[in-house]
């Protein structure tokens, strides 16, 4: 079972990095959007004869001096401006500036169409404008497609074959390692095509190989599993390194067990212990049933069952059933806390509820074996349920009791 447990992916994932990615400090510029957002609440209603109506040297006649970065200043006090007719000499700048490929220019665009901020909201606009930016070489907007295709409701054929041809010509583009990710995950997935193993680790490396953090780990699961090859698993040791030194609590986790396990380097208990306190101060649950069975089984620890159940304990309350069904086991045999069958009873079924079969079994036998709370009835009932998820040592338990 523990082998099984290092495959998790912790990122259900992907997102919460990518929504982590977006809230990064932006220089002010998000400030300047909630100014623009807040200066009005009047939809400017807005068409081509408008904007075409003047040249940028009209709105800046000094345009021509400066900078892009300084133009894109202007524009984005104009955008602030309670004026409606500055306002639309703001989003002449935009789409001036947005034709020349300036990808910051067709970012603040598409915010104002996917929100209606000033302009009536249009998705498909703002789509394709967050694209322009994306392929012009805006991160953000990069994530943000990336959150459009992979991460939606609707991943019907048709847009899982638009997210395909996206990532294709996104990453057709030098130096875009989410474009690259996406296409790793659309293989390694099968979204809207067949698994194809061998792409998704190309796009994985190339990923990698441009930094991008989010490659490590996916990468290092393909090494592990798919190769007895110690350079692979080495690599894969790696790339965990790489992927928990950016502080992604599933890498730390499977660092830990890579250190406990003795796979890629030599087995060390203590470097296990730290990764996986690491990945436990980062929420990873998982990270805590593993302490717990180190200080349960004395595994380069003094054996103890206090610390195991405590550590048990912080999974088993945030809802994991392998934890909830280990200090069942605490209290059912007196591991760490006093003997104590009623909260024995009720961790055990915390775990059942989550279609735990073991659990199932195990109040099967408590309601059997114990005098203090035997109920056949109750027993039997339990079996029948732990025998239907397919617990054999249930099926023999009901052939005991029919006997």
């Amino acid at each position: 079972m523990r082998n099984n447990i290092i495959f998790v992916v912790a990122f259900g994932g992907l997102i919460a990095f990518f929504i982590y990615a977006t809230n990064l400090s932006d220089g002010g510029r998000a400030d300047q959007m909630r100014r623009i957002s807040a200066s009005s609440i009047q939809i400017i209603e807005t068409s081509p004869e408008t904007l075409s109506a003047k040249s940028l040297n009209d709105v800046l006649p000094n345009s021509g001096q400066l900078k892009d970065s300084e133009v894109l200043e202007e524009a984005e006090l104009l955008l602030a401006s309670n004026d409606s007719e500055q306002f639309n000499n703001g989003l002449l700048v935009l789409n001036e500036l947005s034709a020349r490929e300036n990808s910051r220019a067709s970012y603040i665009l598409a915010q104002l169409y996917e929100n209606g901020i000033r302009v009536p909201k249009d998705s498909d606009k703002a789509l394709a404008l967050y694209q322009k930016a994306a392929l012009s070489g805006s991160e953000d907007a990069n994530i943000y497609v990336f959150n459009h295709y992979l991460d939606n409701d609707n991943m019907d054929a048709d847009h899982l074959k638009e997210a395909l041809d996206w990532f294709m010509q996104a990453a057709s583009y030098a130096n875009n390692p989410i474009a690259d990710y996406g296409l790793a995950h659309i293989y390694a997935k099968g979204l809207g095509v067949s698994v194809d193993e061998q792409k998704a680790v190309e796009y994985y490396r190339k990923a990698a190989s441009e930094n991008f953090v989010l490659a490590y780990e996916p990468l290092g699961d393909f090494y592990l599993q798919s190769s007895d090859d110690p350079k692979k698993i080495s690599d894969a040791l790696l790339l965990f390194q790489r992927a928990a030194n950016e502080d992604i609590a599933s890498a730390q986790y499977k660092l830990g067990y890579m250190y406990e396990a003795g796979l890629g380097a030599k087995q060390d208990y203590e470097t296990a212990r730290f990764w996986y306190k690491k990945a436990s101060s980062n929420h990873f649950m998982k990270a805590n049933i593993a302490l717990g069975l180190i200080y349960a089984n004395g595994f380069g620890v003094d054996k103890d069952n206090v610390q195991a159940y405590e550590f048990y304990r912080v999974a088993a309350e945030a809802g994991d059933p392998v934890a909830q069904s280990s200090i069942a086991r605490a209290f059912e045999r007196g591991l760490g806390v006093d003997q104590d069958l009623e909260r024995a009873i009720f961790w055990y079924a915390e775990a059942a509820k989550q279609n735990d079969g073991y659990a199932e079994y195990n109040l099967g036998r408590i309601f059997e074996e114990y005098e203090s709370v035997r109920n056949l009835d109750d027993a039997k009932a339990w079996y029948e349920r732990a025998a239907n998820s397919n617990i054999s040592e249930a099926k023999n338990a009901l052939n005991r009791l029919a006997k």
